[in-house]
């Protein structure tokens, strides 16, 4: 009863064997106690069957439907979700005889399929900040006239690394942008964000208020988040003994997404994504299934991330970056490295239906998505490409 998922009933509990419980949430209601429904409502039903609650083995969220294996110490372990008479998961329109089924979002489900019919998803608007070129017309300039956006470091004072080139942004000034309140509190991370994300917003002809708050989401991919702000902050802690810790507002890694959330008025499901290199299309796989599943109809996705003195020591001193900005040549056998740098790239997702009914221009659709880990090493992927043709295969 102490749980968030309710109470469950106990009834034909028998000890020594795995119990399985069935949590259905509703579409729209909002409940932000809930750790894995955030933005929904459980219904009041909780089940378990086929024993006592135990350790908890595992859950795997499916369609609105929360699925949770216990697995009772001393008890046999289930074979694995779905296997078994009395270990198949509970579906919907295979409930148990005389549990109750769940109403009200189960409308608008093909008729004995029991999942949502799925949508297509388009995109509707582009925004980007890189190296070379801030904008998306910029940005296709530099990219067809080779433009490099390579050069030395001035962030901050690199003299003691080996490699002293990167990639920052030209000509980004926060105070054409941000007024002095919010350059003060906010990272440039989060600066960055919102920037790409307002020319996206309005490449998608979307005006306030044009969307339903809890009908849109936000999914954004970094891997430093605030860390600008982290490094000010332990530089003034550490040589000066000044504690200032208003500015570690926007270091969490969730910050840039919290900061769209609230500039865009966004109410549905938000989350932060950080995977590293797969980080920003993570996020727009997240959005993307969102907008699929019909949990919303509009996302704002992308990925961020800025110049940072830690991401550049690391990688300085494990010998991976070059010095000469002629030695990066990504795909080319005799490569030699690579060299760090910031950007910010943000789409507009839309179910697709919505956007023909609003009449805008649609750059592509997206038709599928995969994911995949090699668990393998920190940095090199698996030799024999195995995780990365799984991922492909996915999608």
């Amino acid at each position: 009863s102490e749980s968030p998922l309710g109470s469950a009933s106990r009834a034909n509990s028998k000890p020594g064997r795995a119990s399985r419980f069935s949590v259905r949430f509703g579409h729209r209601d909002r409940c932000s106690r809930h750790p894995l429904g955030r933005g929904r409502k459980p219904f009041a039903d909780v089940r378990s069957r086929g024993g006592r609650p135990g350790a908890a083995g595992g859950f795997r969220v499916e369609d609105e439907e929360v699925r949770i294996v216990f697995n009772p110490k001393g008890g046999r372990r289930p074979g694995g979700m779905g296997r078994g008479p009395d270990q198949a998961p509970w579906r919907r329109g295979h409930a148990p005889r005389g549990a109750s089924r769940p109403s009200g979002s189960e409308a608008g489900l093909r008729e004995g399929g029991g999942q949502r019919a799925a949508r297509r998803v388009v995109v509707t608007g582009l925004g980007v900040l890189t190296p070379i070129g801030l904008g998306k017309e910029a940005f296709a300039r530099g990219l067809r006239t080779g433009t490099s956006g390579i050069r030395r470091i001035s962030a901050f004072d690199p003299s003691d690394y080996r490699c002293q080139i990167g990639g920052q942004l030209p000509g980004f000034d926060p105070r054409d942008r941000f007024g002095p309140e919010d350059r003060r509190h906010l990272d440039r991370a989060s600066m960055m964000a919102l920037a790409a994300a307002q020319e996206a917003w309005e490449d998608a002809r979307l005006a306030t208020g044009a969307v339903e708050a809890d009908r849109c989401g936000a999914v954004l991919g970094t891997t430093l988040g605030g860390m600008v702000s982290g490094e000010w902050f332990l530089r003034r802690l550490l040589l000066e003994g000044k504690r200032r810790p208003a500015r570690l507002r926007d270091f969490p890694l969730h910050a840039p997404t919290d900061r769209l959330c609230s500039t865009f008025g966004i109410q549905g499901p938000s989350f932060t994504v950080s995977s590293a290199c797969a980080s920003g299309a993570q996020a727009i796989g997240c959005a993307y299934a969102l907008i699929r599943t019909g949990e919303i109809d509009v996302a704002i996705a992308g990925g961020v991330d800025t110049f940072a003195q830690l991401t550049q020591s690391g990688f300085d001193s494990l010998r991976l970056l070059v010095s000469e900005p002629e030695a990066i040549r990504p795909f080319y056998r005799r490569r030699a490295g690579f060299a760090l740098g910031e950007a910010a790239g943000v789409l507009v997702l839309e179910a697709r239906e919505r956007a023909l009914a609003r009449g805008v221009h649609a750059y592509a659709e997206v038709r599928g998505f995969g994911t995949s880990n090699d668990a393998y090493h920190m940095a090199v992927p698996r030799p024999d490409g195995s995780a990365a043709a799984r991922a492909i295969g996915q999608a």
